[in-house]
């Protein structure tokens, strides 16, 4: 892991923030026009999911056209296929079931009352 790996790593840190981005633009502005989502965890869930889909596909296109190095590639393939494998097997569940048991809370304090 040399020079090249650190450029590779470069490039795809500036076209992940590139798509986390364009994710949390497209979340307020195009999907959630008319209602207020006044959660921000549920807003950067959806931009690290957005912006972690948008890479491997960027990798896929990677491997076709031959840019950057073939190791520099795997490792990054490596690492967003575990990452996005860990937000919906592990992290996207847990929190809904988090907020489903909130709601839950709520809606038994408020019917007692």
């Amino acid at each position: 892991m040399g020079l090249g790996f650190v450029v590779d790593s470069v490039i795809m840190f500036g076209t992940q923030i590139l798509f986390f981005g364009f994710g949390w633009l497209f979340f307020m502005r195009e999907l959630f026009k008319y209602s207020e989502v006044q959660n921000m965890i549920v807003q950067l869930l959806f931009s690290i999911t957005f912006t972690l889909s948008c890479t491997m596909f960027e990798l896929i296109i990677f491997e076709i056209l031959g840019w950057l190095d073939s190791t520099s590639r795997y490792f990054h393939w490596q690492f967003n296929l575990y990452f996005i494998l860990f937000m919906m097997v592990v992290l996207l569940p847990l929190y809904s079931a988090i907020q489903v048991v909130n709601t839950i809370k709520l809606g038994t304090l408020c019917q007692c009352c």
